[in-house]
């Protein structure tokens, strides 16, 4: 499974470019990117796809420097039980 990133957004593609997964992280100024959205797939889910999102979300910002402030439900609940990722978080 390869992941493919764009500006604000890593995500999944299957067959017929159908997105199957995605987190979503918009530039909020100040180095920090809104964690916005993430879907997975209902032919995904159970199989540990959203930490893989947020996994590469992690690396992702290693790259560029940024923090992380997120808004998303998911996000929220991911950060809150990986607390040693808490250095990613804006503050």
């Amino acid at each position: 499974m390869t992941f493919s990133h764009s500006k604000d957004r890593i995500y999944l593609e299957g067959e017929n470019h159908k997105i199957l997964a995605f987190v979503s992280f918009p530039d909020a100024g100040g180095g920090i990117v809104d964690v916005s959205h993430t879907y997975v797939d209902p032919s995904l889910r159970g199989q540990g796809m959203g930490d893989k999102l947020m996994l590469a979300l992690i690396d992702e910002l290693k790259r560029s420097g940024k923090k992380a402030k997120p808004t998303c439900h998911f996000a929220q609940l991911w950060f809150e039980r990986h607390p040693g990722y808490a250095s990613f978080l804006a503050e």
